[in-house]
Protein backbone atom coordinates (compact mmCIF):
# COMPACT_ATOMS: atom_id res chain seq x y z
CA UNK A 1 0.00 0.00 0.00
CA UNK A 2 1.52 3.21 -0.76
CA UNK A 3 1.36 6.11 1.68
CA UNK A 4 -0.75 9.37 0.86
CA UNK A 5 2.67 11.71 0.10
CA UNK A 6 4.05 9.27 -2.51
CA UNK A 7 0.72 8.91 -4.23
CA UNK A 8 0.86 12.53 -4.39
CA UNK A 9 4.16 12.66 -5.92
CA UNK A 10 2.82 9.86 -8.13
CA UNK A 11 0.32 11.93 -9.61
CA UNK A 12 2.61 14.57 -9.76
CA UNK A 13 5.36 11.90 -12.03
CA UNK A 14 2.19 11.09 -14.13
CA UNK A 15 1.42 14.76 -14.79
CA UNK A 16 4.68 15.49 -16.21
CA UNK A 17 5.53 11.81 -17.51
CA UNK A 18 2.30 10.61 -18.54
CA UNK A 19 0.89 7.13 -16.83
CA UNK A 20 3.35 5.07 -16.76
CA UNK A 21 4.56 1.00 -14.69
CA UNK A 22 8.56 2.24 -14.48
CA UNK A 23 7.31 5.87 -12.85
CA UNK A 24 6.75 4.45 -9.36
CA UNK A 25 9.96 2.61 -9.70
CA UNK A 26 11.75 5.99 -9.50
CA UNK A 27 9.46 6.47 -5.75
CA UNK A 28 10.15 3.07 -4.45
CA UNK A 29 6.79 2.00 -5.08
CA UNK A 30 5.43 -1.09 -5.91
CA UNK A 31 2.39 -3.00 -6.92
CA UNK A 32 1.04 -6.32 -5.54
CA UNK A 33 -0.95 -6.54 -7.98
CA UNK A 34 -3.19 -5.35 -11.14
CA UNK A 35 -5.74 -4.15 -9.04
CA UNK A 36 -3.94 -1.57 -7.02
CA UNK A 37 -2.37 -0.03 -10.09
CA UNK A 38 -5.71 0.05 -12.03
CA UNK A 39 -7.12 1.33 -8.78
CA UNK A 40 -4.74 4.44 -8.64
CA UNK A 41 -4.97 5.03 -12.29
CA UNK A 42 -8.16 5.61 -12.03
CA UNK A 43 -8.16 8.02 -8.87
CA UNK A 44 -5.65 9.76 -11.46
CA UNK A 45 -8.09 10.72 -13.88
CA UNK A 46 -11.21 11.65 -11.09
CA UNK A 47 -12.62 8.13 -11.18
CA UNK A 48 -12.74 7.45 -7.33
CA UNK A 49 -16.07 6.04 -5.92
CA UNK A 50 -17.13 5.29 -2.61
CA UNK A 51 -15.33 1.51 -2.87
CA UNK A 52 -12.64 -0.04 -4.90
CA UNK A 53 -14.89 -2.43 -6.89
CA UNK A 54 -16.67 0.82 -8.08
CA UNK A 55 -13.58 2.48 -9.04
CA UNK A 56 -12.33 -0.14 -11.61
CA UNK A 57 -15.83 -0.16 -12.67
CA UNK A 58 -15.84 3.63 -13.66
CA UNK A 59 -12.23 2.91 -14.74
CA UNK A 60 -13.58 0.59 -17.24
CA UNK A 61 -16.39 2.50 -18.55
CA UNK A 62 -13.52 5.66 -18.74
CA UNK A 63 -11.87 2.75 -21.40
CA UNK A 64 -14.62 2.11 -23.36
CA UNK A 65 -15.79 5.48 -24.12
CA UNK A 66 -12.10 6.63 -24.79
CA UNK A 67 -12.41 4.01 -26.75
CA UNK A 68 -15.11 4.73 -28.58
CA UNK A 69 -14.31 8.60 -29.06
CA UNK A 70 -10.97 7.77 -30.31
CA UNK A 71 -12.33 5.08 -33.06
CA UNK A 72 -15.55 7.42 -34.31
CA UNK A 73 -12.28 9.83 -35.61
CA UNK A 74 -12.07 9.81 -38.96
CA UNK A 75 -8.46 9.69 -39.41
CA UNK A 76 -8.86 6.43 -37.09
CA UNK A 77 -11.38 4.63 -39.16
CA UNK A 78 -10.05 4.64 -42.86
CA UNK A 79 -12.88 2.28 -44.25
CA UNK A 80 -15.71 4.29 -42.97
CA UNK A 81 -18.01 1.66 -41.18
CA UNK A 82 -18.45 1.61 -37.67
CA UNK A 83 -16.22 0.39 -34.99
CA UNK A 84 -16.96 0.46 -30.92
CA UNK A 85 -15.11 -1.31 -28.35
CA UNK A 86 -18.24 -3.41 -26.64
CA UNK A 87 -15.91 -4.31 -23.21
CA UNK A 88 -13.11 -4.75 -21.67
CA UNK A 89 -11.75 -6.15 -18.36
CA UNK A 90 -10.47 -4.10 -16.44
CA UNK A 91 -12.14 -5.25 -13.29
CA UNK A 92 -10.08 -8.31 -14.24
CA UNK A 93 -7.28 -9.77 -11.05
CA UNK A 94 -4.95 -11.04 -13.37
CA UNK A 95 -2.95 -9.90 -16.40
CA UNK A 96 0.95 -8.83 -15.49
CA UNK A 97 2.79 -9.97 -18.31
CA UNK A 98 6.19 -8.56 -19.64
CA UNK A 99 9.51 -10.75 -19.28
CA UNK A 100 11.84 -8.36 -16.69
CA UNK A 101 10.17 -6.27 -14.19
CA UNK A 102 12.02 -3.41 -15.86
CA UNK A 103 9.28 -3.77 -19.04
CA UNK A 104 6.52 -5.08 -16.96
CA UNK A 105 2.83 -4.10 -18.11
CA UNK A 106 -0.29 -5.00 -17.45
CA UNK A 107 -2.77 -6.41 -20.22
CA UNK A 108 -6.26 -5.26 -21.05
CA UNK A 109 -8.77 -7.66 -23.03
CA UNK A 110 -11.28 -5.94 -25.37
CA UNK A 111 -14.41 -6.95 -27.21
CA UNK A 112 -14.71 -4.56 -30.34
CA UNK A 113 -18.44 -4.95 -32.75
CA UNK A 114 -18.20 -3.63 -36.56
CA UNK A 115 -20.40 -2.82 -38.98
CA UNK A 116 -19.21 -2.91 -42.74
CA UNK A 117 -20.09 -0.13 -44.45
CA UNK A 118 -22.59 -0.41 -47.64
CA UNK A 119 -20.06 1.02 -50.17
CA UNK A 120 -17.06 -1.17 -48.89
CA UNK A 121 -15.23 -3.12 -51.78
CA UNK A 122 -12.96 -5.78 -51.22
CA UNK A 123 -9.71 -5.35 -53.00
CA UNK A 124 -8.52 -8.55 -52.95
CA UNK A 125 -11.37 -10.79 -52.32
CA UNK A 126 -9.73 -13.82 -54.45
CA UNK A 127 -7.43 -14.13 -51.26
CA UNK A 128 -10.49 -15.65 -49.04
CA UNK A 129 -11.49 -17.95 -51.18
CA UNK A 130 -11.14 -21.11 -49.07
CA UNK A 131 -13.73 -18.90 -46.54
CA UNK A 132 -17.31 -20.01 -47.10
CA UNK A 133 -18.82 -16.86 -48.75
CA UNK A 134 -20.70 -15.54 -45.57
CA UNK A 135 -17.00 -14.57 -43.99
CA UNK A 136 -15.32 -13.98 -47.37
CA UNK A 137 -15.83 -9.83 -46.63
CA UNK A 138 -15.65 -9.80 -42.78
CA UNK A 139 -12.34 -11.54 -43.06
CA UNK A 140 -11.13 -8.93 -45.89
CA UNK A 141 -13.13 -5.94 -43.61
CA UNK A 142 -10.92 -6.76 -40.96
CA UNK A 143 -7.83 -7.12 -42.38
CA UNK A 144 -7.68 -4.31 -44.54
CA UNK A 145 -9.72 -1.74 -42.23
CA UNK A 146 -10.00 -2.89 -38.31
CA UNK A 147 -6.42 -3.90 -37.97
CA UNK A 148 -5.05 -0.20 -38.63
CA UNK A 149 -7.81 0.61 -36.03
CA UNK A 150 -7.33 -1.48 -33.32
CA UNK A 151 -2.90 -0.57 -33.29
CA UNK A 152 -3.72 2.67 -33.41
CA UNK A 153 -5.72 2.60 -30.24
CA UNK A 154 -3.54 0.09 -28.73
CA UNK A 155 -0.72 3.11 -28.69
CA UNK A 156 -3.30 5.16 -27.34
CA UNK A 157 -4.40 2.91 -24.22
CA UNK A 158 -1.03 2.36 -23.67
CA UNK A 159 0.03 6.56 -23.71
CA UNK A 160 -3.47 7.39 -21.52
CA UNK A 161 -3.91 4.05 -18.99
CA UNK A 162 -0.40 2.36 -19.12
CA UNK A 163 -2.58 -1.10 -20.23
CA UNK A 164 -1.71 -3.05 -23.32
CA UNK A 165 -4.64 -4.37 -25.20
CA UNK A 166 -3.53 -7.54 -26.20
CA UNK A 167 -6.22 -10.11 -26.08
CA UNK A 168 -8.59 -8.71 -29.04
CA UNK A 169 -12.03 -10.30 -29.98
CA UNK A 170 -13.77 -8.84 -32.89
CA UNK A 171 -16.99 -9.39 -34.38
CA UNK A 172 -19.70 -8.35 -36.46
CA UNK A 173 -22.87 -6.17 -34.59
CA UNK A 174 -24.87 -8.98 -35.95
CA UNK A 175 -23.34 -11.11 -33.25
CA UNK A 176 -24.48 -8.82 -30.34
CA UNK A 177 -26.87 -7.81 -28.38
CA UNK A 178 -25.80 -4.60 -26.75
CA UNK A 179 -22.69 -5.19 -25.52
CA UNK A 180 -22.94 -8.59 -25.44
CA UNK A 181 -21.44 -10.92 -27.89
CA UNK A 182 -24.09 -13.92 -28.94
CA UNK A 183 -22.86 -17.02 -30.35
CA UNK A 184 -25.28 -18.08 -33.38
CA UNK A 185 -25.23 -21.25 -34.91
CA UNK A 186 -26.74 -22.34 -37.93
Amino acid sequence: MITPKQKEMLFKLWNHLGVSMQSPKYLDISFPNPQEFKYLVAQFYGLKRDNPTDTLIALEQDIKQKSNEFLSLPENSPCGGKLRMAGNNALATTGYGGVTQRNQFIALQGTFAFEIPEDFVCEDIEDYSDMDEMYRVEQCFTDDCIRDSINKLKEYLKKRYALILNNIQISSEDNFIGDIPIQKYS
